[in-house]
């Protein structure tokens, strides 16, 4: 009965985690009077319907609690005030209460940091301080709309802020945004998960004033061996490992060395995880235990190990908090503690009943941690386990004669187990990993029978032991620094890692839950069954996909929402073509790594028959290279001269792709679908800019005489005017790409007449200093184009040729958290 109500708290969590947006809290209040009256009412039933009415009244009640927190976290009704007035210039008074996150660029730097909101004042229109907490109480905390606030702040208007530090500063406030993409993390989860409505960032002038100090508790402690790791550890990134391994702080690891990690499956290894958290509750309890054992009159009170093992879950809850408190920590702790305190009563639970607990006790800390692939990662690895440790031996080796043959069949035993439990453990983490990132590290296997020993019992303590003796974490870096070597060339290998397209969640599930039954000693032809879930889950049929591929003689558009830049990806039957990759940024990332592999990983695209860069400015050509280091690129069009750094491109094969200049009137059929270059007239360096030599191309279908997509790139009125003068007819398509993001030198009426969309999509940047797009050039789309949709407000935007009606995935995929659901914005402008 137990197993069934831990299993029941954890579908009602789930089932409020669905929902779209939140009712009103009178509704979830509704859930305990109801739970209540199952519960009474179930005691007068018969046992069968008993135990249905109160795993009823539990899930009611999971469901109820959950809606009820999820208010308290969102704006409230309070929030009308501050919303009318944003985005805006405020004053504000904050408490820093997380670990600071320096980003070095652009220079001189800046600081990115979470704080608990004290004041808030509008600086442009009059209106009420906003108070909250602490000594500066002028109204009840629920005054304010938001509790916490993300800030960036200039390194010389803000000195490194510290935890427990009060500062007041005037910034531009707003709330956060999120670019919608398939395939992409939803951070919008992880600030929601935080209680993160608010993003400030500080103004230069005048500069930010330190209020006062109050005890920044275990945040301040984490900053203080942080800033020790960093000062010590010349190479960054290794002591970005270090303080991820010492205090679960990952922020000073280098992108590029995450994505080594990713490729390769070691990620679990460079975060606080369950075995971390494990190995120092071990450490802890030994020691105490030992140094009970040594008292006669200790022990007769109680005895040692009952000692030691409490002792233990301490030393690990110590730890952990030092950590972050994660989920994988979290689990830990609770396992831990479970099994010390059944052990202590001289009960005994099934290890399934304990598993099953342990997961309804996070849920219940955090119902937010159900959504999150460390939840699902950690609880299904150490389920596996447990279903391992339980397993029948088939025989009892004897041990063989002599000392030395002894060790090293003792040594082969240990290599067995150990190669045998990470083939099981890789075999049930693979649905997963595929359901939770879309890709699977086919290097995985191999490579984490090296990094596992090497990390748990080389680097970790290390890293730890290095809180006590600083000069230890030397050599800590030292063999971070060996390990991201053989990583790194481990991750070059093109099939390290396998994008497999997104499908059906029920189905992901189904192989969630079938591929642990692998591990149970079923006969044969049950076997048999299981396979076929992971089959369809590797090999996921086209009519399955989020975004099924095209059929032969159509094409489909996936416009991404890359910010002030263009990204399209552009599928027939058999063939992808990518035109512009996205910006590159100042922090040294760009959109092809963070947008366009993730979206091509989600369409199960492993390879690009044509990559276009329209033109070279950086907001269309930033993510090529990264685009091309990961992807199989077949051929390369662009309008940039020769010599330019863009035709010596490499793709993942360390192949230089066959180059084509975009070239008025050259063409080509894939699928039955016709493609033609309409700009330029040659490839020279005839243009006064980049923007006038970008590459026009037209799509369309079924030889030209079905529907028909054009891609401007970044031209403007004077090439506009050209194409309505030479090529007029090929102009007429049901997609537009607006030029240049709706500038105002763009999208003449002229252009648009001979055009005549049905929609006109416009890629742009939220809140981009361009002011793009110009509300003129929107007036004039809006009478030529029957839809148009801007990319900050629809996401990234589907759109195929056979008739099927476009999607916004801003509006596909947003949950109750996302901030167009907790205000109300619209997805799109028609």
């Amino acid at each position: 009965m137990w197993l069934a109500v831990a299993w029941a708290w954890g579908a009602g969590v789930l089932l409020q985690l669905h929902e779209r947006s939140l009712h009103e809290p009178g509704v979830y209040g509704l859930g305990l009077p109801l739970a209540a009256l199952l519960l009474l009412a179930g005691a007068r039933m018969r046992p069968a319907a008993r135990r249905a009415a109160w795993l009823l009244a539990v899930a009611l009640l999971a469901w109820a609690s959950t809606g009820w927190r999820a208010h308290l976290r969102a704006p409230g009704q309070a929030a009308q005030a501050v919303q009318a007035a944003l985005p805006g210039s405020w004053q504000m008074e904050v408490v820093v209460d997380d670990l600071p996150v320096w980003h070095a660029t652009p220079a001189p730097g800046r600081w990115r940091f979470d704080a608990r909101l004290i004041a808030a004042a509008p600086l442009a229109a009059e209106g009420p301080v906003l108070r909250a907490g602490g000594q500066l109480s002028a109204a009840a905390s629920s005054a304010l709309p938001w509790s916490r606030v993300r800030v960036w702040a200039p390194a010389q208007a803000l000195p490194m802020p510290r935890p427990g530090e009060q500062w007041r500063f005037t910034a531009r406030v707003d709330r956060p945004d999120f670019a919608y993409n398939p395939g992409a993390w939803d951070a919008a989860r992880a600030l929601f998960q935080q209680a993160v409505h608010l993003e400030a960032r500080v103004a230069q002038q005048p500069a930010a004033v330190r209020v006062a100090t109050v005890d920044g508790g275990v945040a301040a402690w984490r900053m203080h061996i942080r800033q020790d790791i960093m000062a010590r550890v010349p190479a960054v990134s290794d002591a970005g490992v270090i303080a991820g391994l010492s205090v679960g702080d990952q922020s000073a690891i280098d992108r590029s060395d995450w994505e080594v990690f990713q490729r390769t499956g070691v990620a679990h290894l460079v975060s606080i995880s369950g075995t971390h958290v494990l190995m120092m509750g071990w450490l802890g309890g030994w020691l105490v235990r030992r140094a009970w054992s040594c008292s006669f009159r200790l022990c007769r009170w109680c005895p040692a190990p009952v000692v030691g093992a409490w002792a233990a879950v301490l030393a690990a809850l110590a730890y952990a908090m030092l950590a972050g408190w994660g989920v994988p920590a979290q689990r830990t702790v609770v396992m831990m503690a479970l099994i010390t305190g059944l052990r202590t009563l001289g009960v005994a639970w099934p290890g399934a009943l304990i598993w099953s607990a342990a997961a309804a006790v996070v849920a219940v800390l955090d119902p937010w941690s159900l959504v999150q692939p460390s939840f699902w990662l950690s609880f299904v690895a150490v389920g596996t386990l447990m279903v391992m440790g339980q397993r029948p031996e088939s025989r009892v080796p004897h041990p063989p004669a002599g000392r030395w043959r002894a060790m090293v069949s003792r040594a082969r035993d240990v290599a067995g187990e150990l190669v045998h439990t990470q083939a099981r453990v890789s075999l049930v983490l693979t649905p997963v990993a595929l359901l939770c990132f879309g890709s699977v590290s086919l290097l995985g296997f191999l490579v984490n029978l090296l990094a596992i020993p090497w990390f748990t019992l080389v680097i970790t303590p290390l890293s730890l032991l290095g809180i006590v003796w600083a000069p230890v974490w030397d050599v800590a870096g030292w063999a971070v620094a060996l390990s991201r070597d053989w990583l790194a060339v481990a991750a070059d290998w093109r099939w390290a890692s396998t994008p497999l397209p997104d499908g059906p969640f029920w189905l992901g599930a189904l192989a969630v839950i079938m591929a642990p039954l692998l591990l149970l000693p079923l006969p044969g032809h049950l076997r048999w069954w299981l396979l076929p879930p992971a089959v369809m889950c590797l090999w996921l049929p086209p009519a399955w996909r989020d975004v099924s591929p095209p059929a032969w003689g159509h094409w489909q558009a996936l416009v991404l929402d890359v910010g002030q830049g263009s990204a399209i990806v552009l599928q027939t039957a058999r063939h992808t073509l990518v035109f512009d990759t996205g910006a590159r940024w100042p922090s040294g990332t760009d959109a092809g790594q963070r947008m366009v592999l993730p979206a091509l990983g989600a369409l199960g695209i492993r390879r690009v028959d044509r990559l276009v860069i329209s033109h070279d400015d950086i907001d269309h050509s930033g993510g090529a290279a990264s685009v091309a280091r990961r992807m199989a690129v077949d051929s390369l069009a662009t309008s940039v001269p020769p010599g330019h750094a863009l035709w010596q491109l490499r793709d993942a094969r360390g192949v230089v792709p066959a180059s084509h200049p975009c070239r008025q009137g050259e063409q080509w059929s894939w699928d039955g679908v016709l493609f033609v270059w309409l700009h330029p007239r040659d490839a020279g360096p005839t243009a006064e800019d980049d923007n006038a030599r970008s590459c026009v191309l037209r799509v369309s279908a079924a030889q030209g005489t079905g529907a028909a997509m054009l891609l401007t790139g970044d031209i403007g009125a004077p090439q506009e005017e050209e194409l309505v003068r030479t090529v007029p007819e090929a102009l007429r398509a049901e997609v537009l790409i607006v030029p240049h993001h709706g500038s105002a030198t763009s999208s003449s009426r002229a252009f648009l007449h001979a055009a005549q969309p049905d929609v006109a999509v416009v890629q742009v940047g939220r809140r981009n200093r361009y002011g793009h797009p110009d509300p003129q050039v929107m007036a004039r789309l809006r009478e030529a184009a029957k839809v148009v949709h801007v990319t900050p407000e629809c996401g990234a935007y589907v759109h195929a040729s056979d008739g099927r009606p476009g999607q916004c995935w801003r509006q596909r995929a947003s949950p109750y958290w996302h901030p167009d659901r907790l205000h109300g914005r619209p997805s799109s402008r028609p």
